[in-house]
């Protein structure tokens, strides 16, 4: 049952996704202008390559908490998430002290397409968007243990409100003026705060406090092992769908309306792709426990089967339906100025 409601409230966190950005984008492109759209999009696809930092280990705690949980070894289970207690935090570290210096080279990497009134914007909204990264990777851990536990509703319902609040939030700022500067201010907010109620909901809900001592070597490369392979998929994936947004910034002169312009093309991409990766989630505890459970190739094969062809159904419908429809859909959301986003986001969703 646990399982059925997290794959249905997790369709319910992508359509609010999906809505919030139906709503909200053509009033913060009015709002911005196609510049200081741009701008935003640019250091939003360069931040995202600060969660790479994460390594993979956010899937090695989902594996690991959910197999010592049917193990029923809650010292192990303990020491694991100190393990990744104390990775994160120093990733977290990490994430800040690379921001900044992502901060300092800014204006020489993008000096050939932006103005000097867009660097100083893409500073500052480098900088707040860096806290954020280092907020969302101090706390992985305690998001992942939630899902370990098949606690779905909880992470799924606090992830709705999270979103209910800050389109409500951001359209103030919006209207108060603030700007993007505005826009990144309530991300960051409101990611301080499902975090910290993610953490004290670990500790006091789910009664599971890392353990620091005791822990061997060898079970720490157990965990590097599986996740390194994760990490592989997680740098093809952003290089895939961030470095062209970067390329254009660094090598197109005046790329700030392009980059607005492309910008609304892959944000339709982003919303497609997550229509097939939002089973993802749910469906990882239950095959860790096929997998403990020793069942077999063919079971675990005819799972994918069946997951895969319902994702693939959907995915190719979606598909089709845009490249009918598409073009009028931008027109009247995005506005003429981005009509050439129904060519990106095609060419990006057939991929």
């Amino acid at each position: 049952m646990s399982r059925k409601s997290g794959v249905i409230l997790s369709y319910v966190l992508m359509v609010l996704e999906v809505l919030s950005t139906l709503l909200l984008t053509p009033f913060i492109i009015r709002t911005l202008g196609q510049a200081e759209y741009g701008v935003y999009k640019l250091v939003a696809s360069i931040n995202a390559y600060l969660l790479l930092l994460d390594l993979g280990i956010g899937n090695a705690v989902i594996r690991y908490v959910a197999m010592y949980r049917v193990e029923e070894n809650k010292l192990k289970e303990r020491q694991f998430v100190g393990v990744a207690t104390l990775f994160y935090l120093g990733v977290a570290a990490l994430a800040i002290i690379l921001g900044c210096i992502l901060i300092l080279l800014f204006p020489t990497v993008f000096a050939n397409g932006l103005s000097k009134s867009q660097i100083k914007l893409g500073q500052l909204l480098l900088f707040v968007t860096m806290l954020n990264s280092a907020v969302t990777l101090g706390s992985a851990a305690y998001n992942n243990i939630l899902i370990a536990y098949e606690k779905f509703a909880v992470s799924r319902v606090a992830s709705i409100v999270q979103i209910i609040i800050r389109i409500i939030l951001t359209y103030v700022a919006l209207l108060l003026g603030w700007g993007s500067v505005g826009i990144v201010l309530v991300n960051l907010i409101m990611t301080v705060i499902i975090r910290g109620f993610f953490v004290c909901y670990v500790f006091w809900s789910l009664k599971l406090r890392p353990k620091f001592k005791g822990i061997q070597l060898t079970f720490v490369k157990e965990i590097v092992k599986y996740s390194s392979l994760v990490l592989l998929q997680m740098i093809a994936t952003q290089i895939n769908s961030s470095v062209d947004q970067i390329l254009i910034g660094s090598l197109v002169q005046a790329s700030a309306v392009i980059l607005a312009v492309y910008g609304v093309g892959t944000q339709i991409v982003q919303y497609f792709q997550s229509i097939g990766s939002s089973f993802t989630g749910v469906l990882m505890p239950g095959i860790v426990k096929l997998v403990e459970r020793k069942a077999s190739p063919i079971d675990l094969t005819n799972e994918m089967i069946r997951v895969g062809r319902l994702v693939f159904m959907v995915l190719s419908l979606i598909w089709c339906g845009f490249l009918v429809f598409g073009r009028e859909f931008i027109l009247l959301w995005a506005g003429e100025d981005n009509s050439d986003a129904y060519f990106v986001a095609s060419i990006l969703m057939f991929a």
